[in-house]
């Protein structure tokens, strides 16, 4: 009855608000509304789609970066970067300790002084693969390269630490 079509009504206006704002927010600020679609997506299959429209809108997307990424997928300037809790094997913890040590120190210079600078205890053997993997320290060194010598790294940070940590 009335009921009925009165709750559809309130709908279809609360659903046409919606599609004015979502609209206006893509079209004014896209590189800030796709970056929020895509870190909003559980995966990567998901984000499939929201993939497909950056590149449509002609907006820039970049792969993960340590030194420009979030935890979340973020404009940086003209550019979104890949965010890199959803590099698979990193996740939030290593994310956040990434971006509280290169906020605290600055950017990292090399593979070692990533290593050097998180502890090996956060961003262990498969998250540094993750980030490898990823193209996030591509800036250091071939991938190969550095996974060659990860189990090697990750030793030598580890016995780092704990003298450091005997004093």
């Amino acid at each position: 009855g009335v009921c009925d079509y009165l709750f559809t009504k309130a709908h279809s206006y609360a659903y046409g608000a919606i599609s004015i704002v979502t609209a206006y927010l893509k079209a004014h600020y896209p590189q800030a509304y796709m970056s929020a679609l895509l870190s909003n997506s559980k995966s990567l299959e998901d984000a499939g789609p929201y993939l497909h429209e950056c590149y449509r809108l002609g907006l820039d997307l970049r792969l993960p970066h340590v030194n420009y990424s979030l935890g979340a997928f973020a404009p940086v300037g003209n550019q979104i970067y890949f965010g890199m809790e959803k590099i698979r094997d990193v996740g939030t913890v290593p994310s956040d300790a990434i971006i509280a040590e290169r906020k605290a120190n600055g950017e990292f210079t090399s593979f070692d002084d990533l290593q050097s600078r998180v502890s090996p205890a956060v961003l262990g053997k498969k998250s540094m693969q993750g980030l490898i993997s990823a193209g996030a320290l591509d800036d250091f060194g071939s991938r190969g390269g550095m996974l060659e010598i990860l189990e090697g790294s990750l030793a030598s940070a580890r016995s780092t630490e704990r003298r450091a940590a005997a004093g």
